[in-house]
């Protein structure tokens, strides 16, 4: 009887590790795909999500969409690895403007994408002009004097409306306007 007890008692116990190894792997695949691991912000897959999640809301929603300046000519200047300490520092400026209302992503390679939605909405523009100035301040170890700016566009609506391809459309323009600028 004692011996059957054990055995029992070995088995649960080898049957729960495995259950535990299981759930634990899924959480991190499922932290894999929600989260860039450079900047550790959301990926572009999980703002399409959330987009679509606010376009079938009908509510008002401000997008934000932000890149680096001249980031080809730091990563051909300054080498790889640097460039992506730009992308990482500008990850953690972003992240601090975060809330339950302002989500942020990495859209791709040197682009970020910021979602301002029910209260926050109408201050996208001061959100994007507080990380715009933060990363003007920033000091660089790899190039002291050099001065790494963002430009961004803000785009405001609801619905069906194409708030990212305007969004989109508005930091060309800022980019067109010499850069190191916000456009609304």
């Amino acid at each position: 009887l004692f011996h059957k007890r054990m055995v029992n008692l070995t088995i649960f116990s080898f049957i729960g590790a495995i259950i535990i190894c299981i759930g634990y792997t899924f959480v991190l695949l499922l932290n894999n795909n929600r989260y860039d691991e450079l900047t550790k912000l959301l990926t572009k897959k999980v703002f399409v999500h959330d987009l679509n999640r606010l376009k079938r809301s009908k509510n008002n929603y401000a997008i934000i969409m932000m890149d680096v300046d001249d980031f080809k000519i730091i990563n051909d200047s300054y080498g790889h690895p640097e460039g992506d300490i730009v992308l990482w520092r500008l990850g953690q400026i972003i992240s601090k403007e975060t809330t339950n209302e302002i989500k942020a992503y990495r859209y791709g390679g040197e682009e970020f994408v910021i979602i301002a939605e029910g209260s926050a909405s109408p201050y996208a523009n001061k959100i994007a002009e507080r990380i715009r100035h933060y990363m003007e301040e920033q000091g660089w170890e790899f190039a002291p004097d050099r001065i790494i700016t963002i430009s961004a566009g803000i785009a405001v609506g609801c619905d069906k409306d194409d708030v990212v391809k305007e969004a989109d459309n508005k930091l060309y323009i800022s980019k067109s306007n010499g850069k190191n600028q916000i456009t609304s």
